[in-house]
């Protein structure tokens, strides 16, 4: 039955696929799944989500391999977003031990924990679920957003990104790739319903790029009327009144530097 169960997938094992590989009720696959990891042939990582053990470990401890298919069926539906993404698409050299997911289901907490890995998951409405890419991880399918849809979404919540100064180094990246698309952009940010994210996009292009008059232009006619922060985890009254931004001095100057 275990051979059964781990012979065609290489996604996380839960009791509902249990069920459905075995034809059995979901309470006997429960059953099964936990007879299993007693035995050692499983790893329970996450109630209710569990990793087959390989034949030649010695110990059930087995690191998990692949993160991106633990969070595409803890979170699901859910893709890859943030500084994830913008790493995957080469929109920065960092590298980042966290997680970032966005997804439709309702948790009680943003930060999750799953064996040793970390997660950040922000909710979203099945409205801002849209410029997706898929990508293939063996036989199953993780969805990650494109490079404009990471650009979007981590002016959305800079939090995301790690900060607005990586966020403006992201989109730095962003504007000089083969992936900079104008009229995307735009159409992106409009369906994201956030008129903040113009603000800050037109912001940080005029400081990055200003000869992108056009697309400044664009972000401009979209802006809101209220004052919105720059970088929400940083409160400044500092005012720049063009894109009605309150913004820290010392990090607009910073992001002059390169």
């Amino acid at each position: 039955m275990l051979s059964k169960v781990l012979a065609n997938t290489e996604k996380p094992i839960t009791p509902s696929y249990v069920a459905e590989i075995l034809d059995i009720p979901k309470k006997a696959a429960s059953k099964h799944l936990v007879r299993w990891t007693s035995q050692g042939w499983l790893r329970k990582v996450r109630r209710g989500l569990y990793i087959p053990v390989p034949i030649e470990s010695e110990t059930a401890d087995v690191p998990i391999k692949d993160p991106w298919l633990i969070a595409s069926e803890a979170f699901s539906p859910c893709y890859i977003g943030g500084f994830s993404a913008a790493a995957h698409w080469d929109l920065t050299e960092q590298l980042f031990q966290t997680i970032v997911v966005f997804s439709e289901k309702h948790l009680d907490s943003r930060k999750q924990q799953i064996g040793e890995l970390e997660f950040l998951v922000k909710e979203i409405p099945k409205s801002k679920f849209f410029g997706t890419k898929i990508l293939w991880h063996g036989n199953t399918k993780i969805q990650i957003s494109d490079p404009t849809k990471t650009i979007i979404d981590i002016l959305d919540t800079p939090a995301l990104g790690g900060g607005i100064r990586s966020a403006a180094d992201f989109l730095r990246a962003y504007l000089n790739s083969e992936h900079f698309d104008e009229e995307l952009l735009i159409l992106y940010g409009e369906k994201n319903e956030n008129r903040t994210v113009f603000k800050r996009l037109g912001f940080l292009i005029e400081k990055i790029k200003p000869e992108l008059y056009t697309l400044i232009k664009s972000c401009h006619m979209r802006i809101s009327k209220g004052y919105s922060q720059l970088d929400p985890s940083v409160k400044e009254k500092s005012i720049n009144t063009r894109w009605r931004l309150r913004i820290q001095k010392k990090m607009q100057a910073s992001l002059l530097e390169k």
